[in-house]
């Protein structure tokens, strides 16, 4: 019994932590990619902090750029600044990024276009201010992998429990 109980929580402990290593690799390729995507030249025209009680009821803030530039001769907006775009700041780390990021501030945008140019006219097009990995990538893994982990060691417990009865 003690055998079957040691399984299942080690599976339970394992996926979590294989998902979390996938989801990670994933997330450094693309981090690695947008770095040699292509470039122009764009300019910042909306920058505002938002308080997420007034959007989604949660504490804390988040910025929201918003920024132009030409693609295929036409103006194309765009809201990422970073690869991961984390929505929880204190609020003088939001106004850190707003700061960096003025309207009327000239930019260099990184883009990469999609292969169908439908995908492009319905607003697919990858963009990033700041290319490369940051740590805003690593929360959403952080926090899937601490759950993952407490939701396995749970599981295991009960799974114990229920066995040895």
């Amino acid at each position: 019994m003690v055998t079957v109980s040691l399984i299942v929580g080690i599976l339970v402990l394992i996926v979590p932590a294989i998902l979390s290593a996938v989801w990670l690799g994933s997330t450094f390729w693309q981090a690695s990619a947008s770095k040699n995507w292509l470039k122009a030249e764009g300019v910042v025209i909306e920058s505002r902090l938002v308080s997420n009680r007034n959007c989604n009821g949660f504490p804390g803030y988040h910025y929201h750029v918003r920024y132009q530039f030409p693609l295929f001769g036409s103006p194309y907006e765009a809201i990422s600044v970073r690869l991961g775009d984390f929505r929880y700041y204190s609020r003088s780390g939001a106004e850190k990024t707003l700061a960096q990021y003025p309207a009327g501030r000239p930019v260099t945008v990184h883009y990469q276009v999609p292969d169908d140019q439908a995908e492009v006219e319905d607003g697919c097009v990858a963009c990033l201010l700041e290319p490369g990995l940051n740590r805003e990538c690593l929360y959403p893994i952080a926090i899937t992998l601490i759950i993952g982990f407490l939701l396995g060691a749970m599981l295991t417990g009960l799974a114990m429990n229920f066995i040895n009865g």
